[in-house]
């Protein structure tokens, strides 16, 4: 098993965004599993639409993402999420967001889709956590009625969705138990919070 350590420099740019420090993970991935980077952000806006692209390079275990946003369409009074998934190769990588620091930057035409504009860019700092730390266990995996999560660190909420990213689950301070006998047979995501960071399962229904 191949031993993986990715730092993350990440610049997250919304005017009104919903974003905080990323974390240094180190892990052991387990095999065929999925590098996913999963960038959640907010904007305060009616709607969301394509206002923003975002630019990363993996070079020598350091990911560097750039994210470019237009505030021109920024309006008050709503708020919308837009959620982005960078696949980078065949390990995970699931990681924790928690604080940020914004300012205003001239972007050059050659890193945003949009003219020249003064455009919101997030600075994002960096805090060690190592994943295997967390020490979760999920079992049984598949899974046919209640699914038990083992950890020594209490859990603040579990997410639960399907293969489409839809949440079909979610619960706030849950218990060591889960019932899932709602749920028609198929692969799910389990993510599970706690004051360490957040871990990232796949899960079978039977």
């Amino acid at each position: 098993m191949k031993k993986t350590l990715i730092l993350i420099l990440i610049f997250l740019v919304p005017k009104q965004i919903s974003a905080q420090m990323i974390s240094q993970l180190s892990f052991v991935p387990a095999q065929q599993d999925s590098v996913k980077l999963e960038v959640k952000t907010g904007f305060g806006m009616t709607n969301c639409p394509d206002m923003y692209r975002h630019t990363f390079q993996l070079n020598n275990d350091t990911l560097f993402l750039k994210v470019y946003y237009d505030p021109r369409y920024v309006s008050g009074g709503f708020f919308c999420t837009s959620v982005d998934t960078l696949y980078l190769g065949n390990w995970s990588m699931p990681f924790s967001v928690i604080s940020a620091v914004s300012y205003i930057l001239e972007s050059d035409t050659d890193t945003v889709v949009r003219p020249p504009y003064k455009y919101i860019h997030r600075s994002v700092g960096i805090k060690n956590i190592a994943i295997k730390e967390l020490d979760i266990q999920v079992y049984p995996n598949p899974v046919s009625n209640t699914l038990f999560i083992d950890t020594k660190r209490s859990l603040r909420s579990i997410t639960i969705q399907d293969v489409y990213g839809k949440v079909v689950l979610y619960e706030s301070s849950p218990g060591n138990s889960i019932g899932l006998d709602m749920l028609p047979k198929g692969l799910y995501l389990l993510k599970m919070e706690t004051e360490g960071g957040v871990r990232t399962e796949k899960i079978i229904k039977e």
